[in-house]
């Protein structure tokens, strides 16, 4: 069975997901860890392939990251074509967004991995100027008026935020998240980064630009 795919926001390790050309839906692919060297040069963020040989299945009730019913198992004989010109155009980005009540119902029930957009409040933590410091942080995340929640930043996030604050570049104060497991802790919901957690500033994004204009907001931090 074959497809056209477009590798998007999640690096690889043991999983990807990948846009597709039908309706810019968004399946996810899982790469078993004994294969992703095999293809860990060859899929890049942005380009578009021509997959086939892969297996197709239903997603597990856990731990979705697309709101897509079905998962691609890469197989040993996987095959994967960078695919040059094509008709129709995949979207770059697609995000599995969730808003405050969502992510209550969520919490502890590791059923997914949402995305999330926000305005940075506040940044707790040590060696914020140390850009390979992997200590945890927590950061004020305001969801919108009335909602705060804290994303908890973990392992290689922490360092990638860390390596954001300290570019020299202005970042914009609005955030969107990927790929986080809501918690409740103290009376509060914290969202903790996982191994696929990326940080978007852009406000090219349509949901980073939305949020900023219906919030108000300065567009840099």
């Amino acid at each position: 069975m074959a497809g056209d795919i477009c590798s998007s926001r999640i690096p690889m390790n043991k999983s990807s997901s990948c846009s597709t050309r039908e309706k810019c839906s968004v399946i996810h692919c899982f790469i078993p860890a004994a294969r992703a060297g095999q293809f860990r040069n060859v899929l890049q963020e942005g380009r578009i392939f021509c997959v086939g040989g892969f297996e197709v299945g239903r997603c597990t009730n856990l731990y979705k990251i697309t709101d897509h019913p079905f998962v691609i198992r890469f197989l040993p004989s996987t095959t994967i074509v960078e695919v040059n010109h094509v008709g129709a155009t995949i979207e770059r980005e697609k995000f599995m967004l969730r808003k405050g009540d969502h992510l209550q119902a969520l919490a502890n029930t590791n059923l997914e991995l949402p995305d999330v957009v926000g305005q940075i409040k506040f940044v707790q933590g040590s060696n914020l100027d140390d850009p390979t410091s992997t200590q945890r942080l927590v950061v004020r995340f305001m969801l919108d008026s009335s909602t705060i929640v804290y994303l908890s930043l973990w392992d290689d996030a922490a360092a990638t935020f860390r390596a954001y604050l300290t570019s020299g570049d202005s970042i914009n104060s609005v955030m969107l998240v990927t790929t986080i497991n809501p918690k409740p802790f103290g009376g509060n919901l914290y969202l903790n980064s996982t191994s696929a957690t990326r940080f978007y500033f852009d406000h090219s994004i349509e949901p980073i630009d939305q949020f900023t204009k219906r919030m108000g907001i300065e567009k840099t931090l």
